[in-house]
């Protein structure tokens, strides 16, 4: 067993967890000094009490005022890094929404654009194509022309053209064109195309994003021209 004086390191332990806690359950801790600080008073007191002397009791009350110091201390941290986990989880989960948030804006924005907007493969094959373009070449619905070369489309002798501006791009270029397509349900007409490479974090050109408009309608106005 240990003597009265040991008692006395109660206070000094207790205060040096508390700080060591960082202010975590404050009022544990603090509960844990004030019976501390009783429990020295009553040994100072010596054998005043009737029962086992306080010298006797003075070892198994110190480490158990120890023991439960750490069982706050676990409980606590316990709690903490479980809040922390779950706020980190629902931080990620609150981005995951609105990353899918502002996918189906930018997707809602270039559906209904006006001029077609289309991804093409470094191959030329048709990879996104929005509604404009899909009425543009009379397609019905995506999946008709998607995994397709879109050369299949353009008029015979605009397409030697049409592939060397796909080269250029895939090497980094950016472009413009103006050719023919024969829709396919056989309709024809003029378009002019803006290209610029996609890449990846590597800087690599995985894609061709282009913006197309329909000027059959200028070309008309300006009548054949010549040769």
């Amino acid at each position: 067993s240990l003597s009265k004086s040991s008692i006395a390191l109660w206070p000094v332990v207790i205060m040096l967890v508390g700080f060591a806690w960082g202010g975590k359950a404050a009022i544990g801790v603090s509960a844990a000094f004030v019976i501390s600080i009783v429990s020295l008073t009553i040994a100072q007191l010596g054998g005043a009490l009737p029962g086992p002397s306080l010298s006797t009791l003075g070892g198994p009350l110190f480490f158990g005022t120890v023991f439960f110091l750490m069982v706050i201390l676990v409980c606590s941290l316990t709690v903490s890094y479980s809040r922390i986990f779950f706020d980190a989880f629902d931080a990620l989960d609150r981005t995951q929404r609105e990353l899918a948030l502002s996918q189906r804006q930018l997707l809602a924005i270039i559906e209904t654009e006006p001029e077609c907007v289309k991804v093409l493969d470094t191959d030329g094959t048709l990879r996104q194509m929005n509604r404009a373009g899909l009425d543009m070449i009379e397609a019905d619905s995506l999946d008709q022309v998607a995994g397709k070369s879109i050369l299949g489309v353009v008029a015979a002798e605009h397409r030697e053209a049409f592939a060397a501006l796909n080269e250029e791009v895939s090497q980094g270029k950016s472009g413009t064109l103006e050719f023919e397509v024969i829709g396919l349900k056989g309709g024809h007409r003029w378009l002019e195309t803006h290209a610029v490479p996609m890449r990846d974090e590597d800087g690599r050109v995985t894609g061709l994003l282009s913006v197309t408009r329909d000027v059959t309608a200028r070309r008309q106005a300006a009548g054949p021209r010549p040769g």
